[in-house]
Parts: C-alpha cells; sequence; structure tokens
C-alpha cells in the first residue's frame, strides 16, 4: 500500500505545469504557422477568397491559445496519473476535434456571425485549419510532454 503512494506521488512530482504549458506553445506556435500558410493557399487551391475578419493577427490567435488551454488542460487530468491522462486527454481531444467540424459544415447555424450569409467555401477553409490544431494538440503536446517527462 505504501509503495503503491510513495509511486503515484513522486509520478505527480515529476509532472511540470511548465513542460505541459511549454508543449501548448510549442503546438500553438506550429498550429499559428500551419493555418496562416493554409490562408494564404486557400485562395490559390480554390476559387474563393479568404473571408473578411480571417487574417494573420486571427488564426494566429485562435490557433495559439487553444493550444496553450489544451496543454494545461492535459496537465490537469494527467494529474490523476500520467497514463491514464493520457489516455482521457487523446478520446476527448478526438471527440472535441470532430465536434469542431460542426459549424464548418452546418454553417446555417452560425449564420449570425455573417449577416450576408457564409460564404462559399467556408468549410474547405476552415476544416483543414481544425484538422492542423488537432494534430497539433493531440499528437505534438503529448509527444512532447512525454520526451521530457521526469527530467
Amino acid at each position: 500500500m505504501a509503495t503503491s503512494e510513495t509511486s503515484l506521488h513522486t509520478e505527480q512530482e515529476s509532472l511540470s505545469l511548465w513542460n505541459f504549458s511549454t508543449a501548448g506553445v510549442i503546438a500553438g506556435l506550429v498550429a499559428g504557422v500551419l493555418n496562416n500558410l493554409w490562408i494564404m493557399i486557400y485562395p490559390l487551391a480554390t476559387s474563393y477568397k479568404v473571408p473578411g475578419g480571417i487574417d494573420t493577427m486571427s488564426v494566429t490567435i485562435f490557433s495559439f491559445f487553444p493550444m496553450l488551454v489544451a496543454g494545461i488542460v492535459y496537465y490537469l487530468i494527467c494529474l490523476s496519473g500520467f497514463k491514464k491522462g493520457t489516455k482521457i486527454y487523446l478520446i476527448a481531444g478526438g471527440i472535441f476535434l470532430l465536434m469542431s467540424f460542426y459549424f464548418p459544415l452546418f454553417p446555417e447555424t452560425i449564420g449570425f456571425i455573417f449577416p450576408e450569409g457564409v460564404p462559399k467555401g467556408f468549410a474547405a477553409l476552415t476544416i483543414p485549419m481544425h484538422i492542423f490544431a488537432g494534430v497539433m494538440a493531440l499528437i505534438l503536446i503529448p509527444k512532447f510532454v512525454k520526451a521530457n517527462h521526469g527530467k
């Protein structure tokens, strides 16, 4: 009994909020770069223009901060155990990624954001950005944390 309590205590001590936050920052920077590249490529790859209000600054902010939050949430989930927490984080993150496709696929539900209607090609613009950010959250953050776990 004392051994399991000691190992749990030691595992919790080796978890570092700094490590998880740094992973979120790195993932946010990578997601921001990828998403900004996508908004530059999008008009060339499709016949649509990027809608007003979607620019480098907004894409960077909305790519970066969710990754930082994901790193902190991952840390909080892992306080109950690193392996179990990682499994929960990956499952929940996958569910959130799939849920994030709802608005691009059913844009009529967000018509109030675009007074003149949802722009054509909105799903083609936003779904790849959700995928880039989701991959960073689900792959890069856990890999970075695992590589630095216990150091």
